[in-house]
């Protein structure tokens, strides 16, 4: 079987388009990789205030439903916890 494209409905993969290698199952569990920036300030004793950025990169698991076949979709269950 060729790849098949699925849309995901909610949650936080909501409206994206996913291609699967594999046959449509009823359920799909599926790892996202989030990405989290901020910025940190700090001033010393009134010295200038010196900024820096960073990034915090999170792996989930998330299960998705089969609501239709066609065109297929899924819609989010919720998050799987470890």
């Amino acid at each position: 079987m060729g790849e098949l494209s699925v849309r995901l409905l909610h949650g936080p993969a909501d409206g994206d388009i996913i291609e699967l290698d594999s046959p449509l199952d009823e359920e799909l569990t599926i790892k996202l990789t989030r990405r989290l920036g901020f910025r940190l300030v700090e001033s010393f004793a009134g010295s200038e205030p010196i900024e820096s950025k960073h990034a915090r990169k999170t792996a989930e698991l998330h299960r998705y439903r089969l609501v239709q076949r066609e065109p297929p979709t899924m819609e989010w269950v919720g998050r799987v916890e470890p």
